[in-house]
């Protein structure tokens, strides 16, 4: 489980969820971790031409730097929210807004990653001020060729690709509703046995796509180590109070 885990992780209170629901989403847990495997032990000699086949490729580099238990409770999270919006209206789960929403999420991830492990080789190099110095700022305009491979359209063919993990294990699914004789929509929701699994007392509360700030954020701690920086952060961040918590230690 999740929140099992000594490591510098992100973390699933499942504690907040009713049982039957937190066994199937930890019973689902060593899938998404196949499927990840799967994805990031291709190996591409390289960049493909196919549009298809460039996806994987990208998704196969965002796989190969970010650990799979965070990737997990990403996922967990954009589901927890498709959850919490079907409960109001479904109307509010557009496929496109949920692939835009999760590809990007991954790929900043993917780039803030990056910079951490730049931002290492600085103190390895400069030392301590030098490290400080070192901003995402910076490595975004020392990196603008990986930068411009993370189109807007290619985050969205990313989260779509993962979103359909969860379809995979019948934990969402696509319905197409009739807007106009001219327009279709496509809406993801969650499929009759993750509903048949939700009770009163530990639905999801409703949440925006943005959520606001309500409380005034706690604190980043920073410790100086002679070997290098560790950073703290308390509270709870992402997409679900309460629900998706990080902690570091």
């Amino acid at each position: 489980m999740l929140e099992n885990s000594k490591e510098d992780k992100p973390l699933i209170n499942f504690s907040l969820l009713n049982k039957r629901f937190s066994k199937l989403l930890i019973e689902e847990r060593p899938k998404l971790d196949d499927y990840i495997n799967r994805d990031k032990g291709i190996v591409f000699k390289k960049e493909p031409v196919k549009a298809n086949d460039k996806i994987l490729f990208l998704l196969n580099k965002v796989l190969n730097v970010l650990e799979n238990d965070y990737v997990i409770t990403v996922i967990y999270g954009r589901f927890f929210k498709i959850i919490s919006q079907f409960q109001v209206s479904e109307e509010y789960n557009k496929s496109v807004n949920i692939f835009i929403d999760l590809g990007g999420d991954l790929v900043k991830s993917y780039f803030y990653a990056l910079y951490r492990k730049e931002k290492k080789k600085e103190l390895e190099k400069k030392g301590v001020l030098e490290y400080q110095e070192y901003k995402l700022s910076n490595w975004r305009s020392e990196n603008k060729e990986i930068i411009s491979l993370f189109t807007p359209t290619t985050k969205a063919d990313l989260g779509a690709k993962v979103i359909g993990w969860l379809k995979y294990l019948d934990l969402i699914r696509f319905k197409v509703v009739t807007i106009s004789k001219t327009e279709k929509q496509s809406l993801i929701i969650p499929t009759d046995r993750v509903i048949g699994l939700l009770d009163e007392e530990t639905k999801i509360k409703p949440l925006p796509r943005r959520l606001p700030m309500i409380v005034k954020p706690k604190l980043w701690k920073r410790i100086i180590y002679a070997e290098g920086t560790k950073e703290i952060l308390g509270g709870c961040h992402y997409f679900c109070y309460k629900l998706v918590i990080f902690l570091k230690k």
